[in-house]
C-alpha cells in the first residue's frame, strides 16, 4: 500500500506542529529580551554565552522531564510553567518592591518564597492531575514562544541595521573632511575629558546632603584638571552627556 506524496508531507507538517519547543522559547527569551533593552550600551556577542547557557538549561530540564514522564507534550508543558516561574521571580520582585500593595511592601523573599512555593505546588497538580489533553496546548504556546522570540529579534536587527548605516555614513564623512592638523615632529597630547554625570556638583552636595567635597575638587584642580563650577548637564543619561559636547551640538539636532 503506497501513501501519497502529499498526505506523507502534510503528516510531516502536523508533527512539526505538535512538537514542542516552547520550552526552548522560553529559555533564550529573556537573555534576547535583555540585549534587545541594552542593545545601544554593549556588544551583541556578549550575549552568546548566556543564551548558550540559557539554551542548555532548558534543554536538560525539558529532557529531564520527559524522562520522568514519559509525555513530550506533558514534559513541555510543565516545563515552561517550571521556566516562567524562574525568570519572572526578579521581575515580580522588583515591581512588588516598588509598588505596595494596599500599604503592605510584598517585595520581600520571605513572602515571594511563599506565593511562588504555592504557584509551583498548584501548577503541578494540574499539569500531572487535572491536564487530561497535554497536545493540545502544544501548538498555542510554540506560537507564543515564537513571537516572544521574535519581539526582540526584529528589535535587535532594526539596531543593527541602523548602527550599520551610520557607520556607513560617518565613514563617508570622514573620508571627505579636512585632514587633522598635527605640527611636524610634534605627538598630539593626552586630552582627559572626564563628565562625572552621575556625580552632582560640590554646592547641591552641601546643600542638600551637608556633604562638602572641596578636598576631591580640590586635588582635581592641583593634578591640573578644570572644573567647572555650577555645571549642569544636558542629559540626564550618559550617553547624550557625551554625544552632545563632543560633537559640539544637541542629540536632537545631530539625528536630523
Amino acid at each position: 500500500m503506497s501513501i501519497h506524496p502529499m498526505a506523507d508531507l502534510r503528516g510531516k507538517i502536523l508533527k512539526i506542529k505538535h512538537l514542542p519547543f516552547h520550552p526552548l522559547a522560553l529559555s533564550i527569551y529573556p537573555v534576547l529580551a535583555l540585549l534587545s533593552s541594552n542593545i545601544e550600551e554593549v556588544d551583541p556577542t556578549v550575549v552568546l554565552r548566556p543564551l548558550a547557557i540559557a539554551l542548555l538549561g532548558g534543554m536538560l530540564l525539558f529532557g529531564l522531564l520527559r524522562l520522568l514522564l514519559h509525555e513530550w507534550d506533558r514534559a513541555g508543558l510543565l516545563a515552561s510553567f517550571l521556566l516562567l516561574l524562574f525568570f519572572s521571580y526578579g521581575h515580580v520582585y522588583g515591581l512588588m518592591e516598588k509598588h505596595p500593595l494596599f500599604g503592605l511592601n510584598l517585595g520581600r523573599h520571605r513572602y515571594l518564597v511563599v506565593l511562588y512555593a504555592a504557584m509551583l505546588v498548584v501548577g503541578l497538580w494540574l499539569n500531572l492531575r487535572r491536564v487530561k489533553n497535554p497536545r493540545g496546548a502544544t501548538l498555542p504556546l510554540n506560537v507564543v514562544g515564537l513571537l516572544l522570540v521574535a519581539m526582540p529579534l526584529v528589535q535587535i536587527t532594526i539596531n543593527l541595521v541602523q548602527n550599520a548605516t551610520q557607520q556607513r555614513e560617518t565613514a563617508a564623512l570622514v573620508a571627505t573632511s579636512s585632514p587633522t592638523l598635527q605640527p611636524s615632529g610634534q605627538p598630539l597630547p593626552d586630552i582627559y575629558y572626564i563628565i562625572l554625570d552621575g556625580h552632582t556638583r560640590s554646592d547641591a552636595l552641601l546643600d542638600d546632603f551637608a556633604y562638602d567635597n572641596t578636598p576631591f575638587i580640590d586635588d582635581l584642580r592641583n593634578m591640573g584638571f578644570y572644573v567647572a563650577d555650577c555645571s549642569r548637564s544636558n542629559y540626564v543619561y550618559t550617553q547624550g552627556s557625551i554625544t552632545a559636547p563632543l560633537n559640539l551640538d544637541y542629540v536632537d539636532n545631530l539625528r536630523g
